[in-house]
């Protein structure tokens, strides 16, 4: 085993620390973990190499339909593996999260300093959010406009004892205009709540942060934030915006997915 996988602090996820204490209660540190990943990692490999085995004579029993089952495979593989690449960065980006946050608290701050920290943090995520909201909803209009639909006519039988064809096609038309005109209505009235919503939170992070900025030009030296926890506070924040960038690509992705299979 490598020493410098020993040397360097492993933050293991609770579940692999429950596996482990299954099969030896007393020893649950780095070397028992690392040996139990690796272990289980190697079994997967086996297990993937029997499977492509057994995929290979399988295929070779049904090469003229080959093609066909590839492609359907992999339709149905496809929102699966967009699933398990969300999962893998998003423990990616909470363990960068959670060390951050343990580097910041290492200096000590006051009960005060956290306070404002957590309300700072909050305010972001708020924004991140929203702004993600906004664009995830403008994709999602963008895919409806773009997708053929037709309307169906709630009373097409009562419109069809009109015996004045032309009569009935007006009536018709006019159904179809002022649903469409509802439609457009009701997609603008959602983007203008998203987009009022997102400016609000973008407002309200870039006041407080003011206020904070503020605050910190007035305190004494031995109670401003350094400038240590300052660079921890914006990579808190940029890994936060990463993160929740990651999970509204995953939805923009099954959407992508969705519309091209539909």
């Amino acid at each position: 085993m490598d020493n410098d996988n020993l040397n360097r602090p492993h933050l293991w996820p609770i579940q692999v620390q429950k596996l482990v204490s299954k099969q030896s209660p007393d020893n649950i540190d780095t070397a028992a973990c690392l040996t139990y990943v690796t272990q289980y990692l190697d079994e997967l490999d086996d297990k993937m190499k029997r499977y492509q085995t057994t995929y290979n004579m399988k295929k070779n029993q049904y090469l003229n339909y080959l093609p066909t089952i590839q492609t359907f495979v992999h339709q149905q593989l496809q929102s699966t593996r967009l699933a398990i690449e969300q999962k893998i960065a998003i423990v990616h980006y909470n363990y960068n999260d959670y060390v951050l946050e343990l580097k910041f608290l290492a200096y000590n701050s006051t009960h005060q300093q956290k306070k404002m920290v957590e309300k700072l943090n909050h305010s972001k995520y708020q924004e991140e959010i929203t702004k993600e909201e906004y664009n995830l909803l403008k994709y999602r209009i963008s895919i409806e406009e773009s997708s053929p639909t037709s309307l169906e006519l709630p009373n097409e039988n009562l419109l069809k004892t009109i015996e004045d064809q032309s009569i009935q096609q007006k009536l018709r038309d006019q159904y179809i205009n002022i649903a469409q005109q509802a439609k457009k209505d009701m997609i603008q009235l959602y983007l203008s709540s998203a987009q009022a919503q997102m400016d609000q939170y973008q407002k309200e992070f870039n006041t407080k942060f003011q206020q904070f900025q503020v605050k910190q030009q007035s305190l004494p030296d031995n109670k401003k934030f350094n400038s240590s926890m300052i660079t921890l506070i914006e990579q808190r924040w940029k890994n936060m915006s990463d993160g929740v960038k990651c999970v509204y690509k995953y939805k923009l992705d099954l959407l992508r997915l969705n519309s091209v299979q539909h």
